[in-house]
């Protein structure tokens, strides 16, 4: 990753640090300021991959905009546009365009309660 990404200047500064990805295990996030930035982060990181043999899964591989006003996204990989989600979760937790945390929340009691049935039952 840091051969993929040594060279890319997009990103954002977050604590005078520039941040333009998220990693755990085999999900990787790429974070940018603008469309541009982020093709060229996702185009930097295939090509890498390309040289280590791997080979990015283009169909689960999706984009979103986090801010009070969504926008459209046109980000390609080989050609194919990747698809838009207005939310996806992350290592357990629900990330939304808007970027509030009460869909988030509201997911996470609805878990404990169908657990907390299920287990009441036994």
């Amino acid at each position: 990753m840091r051969l993929a990404l040594n060279c890319v200047n997009g990103g954002m500064i977050l604590s005078g640090e520039l941040l333009n990805n998220l990693r755990f295990a085999d999900d990787i996030d790429l974070v940018a300021e603008s469309q541009c930035q982020l093709q060229e982060l996702t185009d930097s990181v295939h090509d890498s991959s390309k040289r280590f043999g791997l080979q990015i899964n283009v169909q689960k591989s999706k984009t979103m905009t986090i801010g009070k006003q969504p926008k459209e996204l046109e980000v390609k990989l080989d050609g194919e546009e990747l698809e838009q989600v207005t939310e996806f979760v992350y290592l357990g937790g629900l990330i939304t365009e808007d970027g509030q945390c009460t869909k988030d929340i509201k997911r996470r009691i609805g878990l404990a309660s169908a657990m907390f049935c299920i287990f009441s039952r036994m």
